[in-house]
């Protein structure tokens, strides 16, 4: 069930987070001066690094020991 929970609101954090980075994206392109490299490259470098760290967040968020909280009573496990 904890798992459950924290995987919904991983996944709605993510959905927001994708959401806004489009509208960077969508604006980056959209009033980007002609000729200007500089925006494709930006564009490049910001959804490059947004990948890495979605992945490192994945990567993280499957390592949290799930089965070590869904003993605990709600908003009273202190764990050692």
């Amino acid at each position: 069930m904890t798992f459950t929970i924290a995987a919904l609101g991983f996944s709605g954090f993510i959905l927001f987070y994708a959401l806004f980075a489009s509208a960077i994206v969508y604006h980056l392109r959209a009033y980007v001066l002609p000729g200007w490299t500089a925006g494709r490259i930006s564009i490049i470098i910001f959804i490059a690094v947004s990948l890495i760290l979605f992945a490192l967040a994945l990567f993280y968020f499957f390592r949290i020991p799930w089965d070590v909280y869904a003993e605990c009573p709600p908003f009273i496990c202190v764990i050692d």
